[in-house]
């Protein structure tokens, strides 16, 4: 049967009311709606690679010399993957969405996932850029189920780091820190110089624990990115726990 008889027939059943053609604005609302659901995926998808960009600038990659793990290892742990898991989640249903356009079936399946990768990505990257991805996490922090990892990286006084918020200045050579599980240390610095410390300002601290809830710094650098909200009972509330001081932590030095 030829094309003409194809059409013939289908116009002779029209006639007869076999077949019910459908209004031509009916295709164009689908083929809209396709392109805007298209549109929406492909934004949630460069979000996730936003944030993704994000959490890989802001992670203390150096740490994994004092957590005694390899390089290799400490990157496989920090790997964004809750964000690069939606992003492949989401750039396939772009794919998919794609392909049944009224012109995406004729793109190479290799392409067409090649293109919605990297559309994802690069829209992914200017939201990066704009900050973007650094204030929709900082309103992530404030729901119970998001977590920062590196929270878990710095909360590590028996490798020699902790992080928090400097809560008062007691001197040229000590200050109060609370970290982000409400834990309060007095933090002993190696020489006087507190000039550049200030209440409210959030740090990480390289140093050894020298007696309970003490802790003396041999380096101190600036928190990076968005500062996670702290968790715990509140220091001096009953609920809060003393801290077990470990065997092999020298004394509370008195000189």
């Amino acid at each position: 049967m030829t094309k003409k008889d194809v059409t013939n027939s289908v116009l002779d059943k029209i006639k007869k009311g076999e077949v019910k053609a459908t209004p031509k604005w009916q295709f164009l609302l689908k083929e809209y709606a396709r392109w805007i659901i298209l549109g929406l995926v492909l934004l949630v998808s460069a979000i996730a690679a936003a944030v993704s960009f994000f959490r890989i600038e802001t992670n203390d990659w150096d740490l994994h010399e004092r957590l005694e793990q390899s390089q290799h290892i400490f990157f496989l742990r920090n790997l964004p993957y809750f964000w690069i898991g939606l992003l492949i989640v989401f750039a396939l249903i772009a794919y998919i969405d794609f392909r049944h356009t009224k012109k995406g079936y004729k793109i190479s399946l290799p392409l067409a996932i090649l293109g919605t990768a990297l559309i994802s990505i690069a829209l992914g990257f200017m939201l990066f850029r704009l900050g973007a991805a650094e204030r929709l996490e900082h309103r992530l922090h404030d729901m119970p189920f998001y977590h920062d990892p590196r929270v878990d990286n710095w909360d590590n006084s028996e490798y020699g780091l902790l992080a928090g918020e400097i809560i008062e200045i007691l001197d040229n050579k000590n200050f109060t820190l609370e970290t982000f599980k409400n834990e309060q240390w007095t933090i002993v610095l190696e020489e006087e110089n507190t000039d550049r410390l200030e209440p409210g300002r959030f740090v990480g601290i390289f140093g050894e624990e020298i007696g309970e809830f003490t802790f003396e710094a041999e380096k101190i650098r600036p928190w990076k990115g968005n500062v996670p909200p702290k968790k715990g009972p509140k220091p001096g509330s009953m609920m809060h726990p003393p801290k077990k001081v470990k065997e092999n932590v020298r004394p509370l030095r008195t000189n």
